[in-house]
């Protein structure tokens, strides 16, 4: 069997139905990076459980899932004859290899440590609840206000809002991150939902990053935005009679360049710079919290 042979046996063994037919030797100097350039994502997985520096390589590929949209379609939608009357849930996004899937399986999603949410509404059974470590929402405008804060079927330690603030969801939030870049920010709107009047919904840690991108003016309003969510936040934290039904008190930290005037400092009303902000959480979770130009990676 000549190399050609074993190559073409290799990728038929990992499910990669075209071989290429030229290889790029300066772009794959090893056959084990031709192989991951490859291997469809089912066949990652698997791979991931070889070794640990195979897995290290599926979990960089699984790192960043962008462009999350779920729909739930019937057996027939894929033209399979089945008895069962159950809904069939498809999942798709981007990898970071920028490769855009489609699965039913959510072991991707379970593996990946940070998820981007689509402009498309999530549909999927309310009951189906979907673990990440981080789920973020940029603004866009294709996104319709009615659907800007759904989380749908997920559950997260952390949450990111990119210069928006529209929050719907009864889930528990450990820290929510919000990002206020311009005059663009959409502080019009800064509710939350119906869903968050619900018992379960509670936020512990809550973050406002004011960026160097804002004008005077601007930096300036963002102080009474940030003030005010924390308030609204802070309110959600009690029941009906005033007794805190989440942690004792939301712990606020409004990170700016520029010091607050009109905020009264306290032990859970924290100033940072963004400089001391950074050095405080680390880079790879600074980039998490503020990065929305690209995929990233650990």
């Amino acid at each position: 069997m000549t190399s050609v042979d074993r190559l073409r046996f290799t990728f038929s063994r990992l499910g990669v139905r075209r071989t290429p037919a030229v290889i790029d030797h300066l772009a794959f100097p090893h056959l084990v990076d031709l192989i991951f350039y490859y291997a469809p994502l089912s066949s990652l997985v698997l791979m991931g459980q070889t070794c640990r520096e195979w897995r290290k390589r599926v979990k960089a590929e699984l790192y960043h899932l962008r462009d999350f949209s779920a729909k739930r379609k019937p057996p027939w939608w894929n033209n399979k004859l089945s008895g069962s009357t159950s809904v069939i849930h498809h999942y798709q996004f981007t990898t970071v290899r920028g490769v855009s899937l489609q699965v039913t399986d959510t072991g991707y999603i379970r593996r990946c440590r940070v998820l981007d949410l689509g402009s498309r509404p999530i549909i999927v059974r309310p009951e189906r609840v979907l673990r990440v470590d981080t789920l973020r929402i940029s603004q866009t405008p294709l996104i319709s206000i009615n659907h800007m804060g759904r989380l749908g079927p997920f559950s997260c330690s952390r949450l990111v809002l990119d210069n928006h603030f529209a929050l719907n969801t009864r889930r528990e939030v450990r820290k929510l991150v919000v990002n206020h870049r311009d005059g663009n920010f959409r502080a019009r709107e800064p509710r939350l939902g119906p869903e968050c009047s619900n018992s379960s919904f509670k936020v512990h840690e809550f973050v406002f990053i004011v960026h160097p991108t804002a004008d005077t003016k601007t930096r300036g309003m963002a102080q009474y935005e940030a003030a005010g969510l924390f308030h609204k936040l802070s309110a959600s934290a009690r029941t009906a009679g005033g007794a805190y039904r989440g942690p004792r008190k939301v712990i606020f930290t409004f990170v700016s360049n520029t010091p607050p005037s009109t905020m009264v400092s306290g032990k859970n009303i924290l100033h940072r710079t963004l400089k001391m902000y950074r050095a405080e959480i680390g880079e790879e979770e600074f980039k998490i919290e503020t990065n929305f130009d690209g995929p990233l990676s650990p």
